[in-house]
């Protein structure tokens, strides 16, 4: 006590006044850089969770946008899907149209052919029925007189029958025929005579006369 007694007497008492100032100087300084410290380390913390607060609404955002094209891929699957089955139905129907196509051609042809059929058939039933079977062809007709086969009237098998009225009918001079033609019921009058006509015959007839062409 007695030496910081003589400190003091020694120093006087504006030394020791200097040296509480420096330690409270000291004090003072370390409390400030600890508050600054103290600061800037908040400040770069709330930065940080502010970045952090980006990046995670970001990655939020980037999710939900996943999620929605996710969804979008799903549709456009399931579309696709519908497409190709729609092709799918598509080829089977075109498959079974031509198809048809070929079984209509097929049957047109099987119905035509029994057209043709029934068409001789028809032609062998009116031959058995009548002898003669008529050709799908307009009659002709001829004036009484004389005419030439082959000029007059083309070479053919005829049903002839008679125009009106009653007469004679001959070929080649009667060599060939020699008929009475008329709509009459004696017997000595037919209503209708077949003949083979060839080319170069000369016809006679005394009443006119109509040829119908049969097979």
């Amino acid at each position: 006590m007695k030496e910081k007694g003589r400190m003091v007497e020694r120093f006087g008492k504006g030394f020791v006044f200097f040296i509480i100032a420096t330690v409270i100087v000291i004090i003072a300084s370390s409390y400030v850089a600890h508050k600054i410290g103290y600061q800037n380390a908040t400040t770069l913390l709330e930065d940080k969770k502010l970045t952090i607060e980006e990046m995670e609404n970001e990655l939020s955002e980037i999710k939900k946008e996943q999620k929605q094209k996710s969804e979008e891929l799903e549709q456009l699957k399931d579309e696709y899907q519908e497409a190709t089955a729609l092709v799918d139905q598509k080829d089977e129907l075109q498959t079974n149209v031509d198809q048809l196509q070929v079984n209509t051609k097929q049957k047109s042809e099987e119905v035509a052919s029994l057209d043709t059929q029934i068409k001789e058939k028809q032609k062998e039933l009116e031959k058995l029925e009548n002898g003669v079977v008529e050709k799908k062809e307009e009659p002709k007709t001829l004036a009484a007189g004389q005419f030439e086969v082959g000029k007059d009237i083309p070479e053919g098998r005829y049903k002839v029958q008679p125009n009106g009225g009653r007469g004679n009918f001959f070929v080649n001079d009667g060599l060939k025929v020699n008929v009475i033609l008329g709509h009459f019921s004696d017997e000595m009058y037919l209503k209708e005579y077949v003949i083979s006509l060839s080319e170069g015959d000369i016809i006679k007839s005394t009443l006119p006369t109509k040829y119908i062409p049969i097979e």
